[in-house]
């Protein structure tokens, strides 16, 4: 007795789609494995997951009906996009260290998003030949090879006695695992694409099972309504300095050097140059929220459900500031126009996303330049805000402007090796790091001789860092490393000295700064998660970077993830350095306190 009717192979696919998945997922899995109960758990997740992951393949197969060509046809279309979701989920997870999820379903079904990715052309042509070959390959295979005959042989109580079997042993291993914080088979399991996970510290802290004491859930309550004022007691400024906030993409700290940004770094020279300097986030969305809201990024939703603008620009705006906003990229995705931005009207924001990113920075260049004119015509204070895109992957630069000959040609993101090719890659990135440096010294220039500089505060930084394999990784959105969260940070105020900081300082810290300067005096901790940079007594103990998944805390010597991603197998503990620790130090518990006390602020 069969567990399908095999007279007509009516689940030939789904047979096969099992098998290749199982075997897929597995073969990723092995390299974790070191004894022999950590290989069953493996294969046990690949048999279960694999064969979930083909559920919607054996429905299919269930309903879809007609001539058998065209029934074949529909099938082997869907197994083959089934196949391609699997290898492009664990492409995903090598590069950044996540599979698809709600993050990268923003990504695609906002306006604006796909285009960020940059992606080449070499990368869809890539993608096109690979579905066209899965679809030749899994047609042929399924109309010759009977994959069934291996389910069949064993009879449906066997079958499904295995696969209770199977399923229950990585489900218990699984609880154990996360109960006793079993580091080998939590990374086992993380590795499992859409993996869900069951837990049962209940039922096993009955049974009187001891925990590892190491492993702590944070926890708070946080939702209900914002307490975050815009327009009640309008703030009035004293010193109206004009302001030039420049982000670059992806611009990490050390790109800031006299080999690469030579001109950046002369003009760091004449400004307050904060030499340990983070972004609030890891990914475009939460480091541009805080630079300018000074909130952590858990705030994210709820500002971008309620369109609430921040007090900086806000504050700007009512004091009769001429505000301007320039960007190579979208102001649709992220959503920043409906947060950053959403007081701006359509003729105040301009974004040129079209052609490559070099070209478009330097054409925003200008329309930026010549807005700032327009503004001092009309003798008011301005805002000028420029987001570049030149250092987003697949990073841009004309050929004429480079310092590393050795950079890769093309970026094909299905088939480049990132662990082999880095380098090339790296030497695109510091090349389009290098060409950003021509446009903001135009900038710089302009603002010099137009005496501009004398009334202007000039801001540099980066939205978020790059990471280039340094610990495992490319890009940045996957982890809280110092290559994928620190950042420059150069302000040039007129009624300051040039100055070195070397201590640790944060996005968080940029509204209640150029607020103070432009004579708020307002306490920046009553509207902020931040203190002025420039105060007399300013020492941060940490800082506050978040994800789309949580928080984490970095200090001067140790990081602790807080996200939930980081929770997979316990407290992601390491040093600033990113060197893992097995236990969480001893102060940390102060600076966790603290962090909770204030995480709900801005609630009611």
């Amino acid at each position: 007795m069969y567990p399908f009717t095999p007279a007509n192979h009516q689940y030939r696919h789904f047979f096969l789609i099992w098998i290749i998945q199982s075997l897929y997922i597995f073969i990723e899995l092995l390299p974790l494995t070191k004894t022999s109960v950590e290989l069953l758990f493996a294969a046990s997740l690949a048999i279960t997951q694999g064969g979930l992951l083909g559920l919607p393949i054996a429905i299919l197969c269930r309903y879809v009906r007609g001539k058998t060509l065209h029934r074949e046809t529909i099938l082997a279309i869907a197994s083959c996009l089934s196949i391609l979701l699997l290898l492009g989920n664990y492409r995903l997870y090598d590069l950044y260290g996540f599979f698809f999820n709600d993050f990268v379903f923003n990504i695609v079904t906002t306006a604006g998003g796909i285009e960020a990715l940059d992606i080449t052309s070499s990368t869809w042509i890539t993608l096109t030949l690979s579905i066209m070959v899965f679809f030749t390959v899994v047609f042929t295979i399924n109309r010759w090879l009977p994959s069934e005959r291996l389910f069949q042989k064993l009879g449906r109580k066997t079958t499904i006695s295995i696969l209770f079997v199977t399923w229950l042993f990585q489900s218990g291993t699984y609880a154990l695992a996360d109960y006793r914080s079993w580091t080998p088979e939590l990374l086992i399991a993380e590795k499992v694409v859409w993996y869900i996970p069951m837990t049962s510290k209940g039922m096993l802290k009955k049974l009187g099972l001891a925990r590892n004491r190491e492993v702590r859930e944070y926890t708070v309550d946080l939702g209900g309504k914002l307490n975050y004022q815009t327009s009640k007691n309008e703030l009035h400024i004293t010193r109206p300095y004009n302001v030039v906030w420049l982000v670059s993409e992806s611009l990490r700290w050390d790109m800031l050097s006299a080999e690469i940004m030579p001109n950046t770094y002369a003009f760091a020279d004449r400004s307050q140059h904060f030499l340990q300097h983070y972004s609030s986030g890891n990914g475009t969305r939460m480091g541009m929220f805080g630079m300018f809201y000074g909130i952590y990024g858990s705030y994210w939703f709820d500002f971008l459900k309620t369109r609430t603008p921040p007090l900086l620009l806000h504050t700007l705006r009512k004091n009769n500031y001429q505000m301007m906003a320039y960007t190579s990229a979208a102001f649709s995705y992220p959503e920043f126009d409906r947060t950053v931005f959403s007081e701006f009207s359509k003729s105040e924001m301009h974004e040129d996303n079209k052609g490559q990113p070099w070209k478009r920075d330097e054409r925003n260049v200008t329309r930026l330049i010549s807005s700032i004119k327009d503004a001092t015509i009309n003798n008011k204070p301005f805002f000028s805000f420029m987001f570049f895109e030149s250092s987003h992957a697949n990073y841009s630069f004309p050929e004429t402007n480079t310092v590393r000959s050795d950079y890769s040609k093309d970026m094909d993101y299905l088939t480049t090796n990132f662990t082999k090719e880095i380098s090339g890659i790296k030497a695109r990135y510091v090349n389009s790091a290098h060409y950003l440096d021509s446009q903001f010294t135009r900038i710089f220039d302009y603002l010099e001789k137009s005496k501009l500089l004398e009334n202007t505060i000039v801001l540099i930084t980066g939205d978020h860092g790059e990471e280039f394999m340094e610990n495992g990784y490319w890009g940045h959105n996957s982890t809280f490393s110092e290559q994928q969260t620190r950042v420059p940070l150069i302000i040039y105020s007129p009624d300051k000295k040039p100055q070195k900081y070397t201590g640790i300082s944060s996005h968080l810290d940029l509204p209640a700064t150029i607020l103070k300067t432009v004579g708020i005096t307002k306490n920046g901790e009553t509207y902020s998660h931040g203190s002025n940079l420039f105060a007399d007594n300013f020492d941060r103990d940490y800082v506050i970077i978040s994800d789309w998944h949580g928080n984490a805390i970095i200090t001067s010597d140790y990081k602790l993830v807080l996200s939930s991603k980081g929770r997979k197998h316990g407290d992601r503990i390491s040093t600033k350095d990113d060197q893992f620790l097995n236990k969480l130090p001893a102060q940390a518990s102060i600076k966790l306190k603290d962090f909770l006390q204030t995480l709900g602020r801005f609630y009611l």
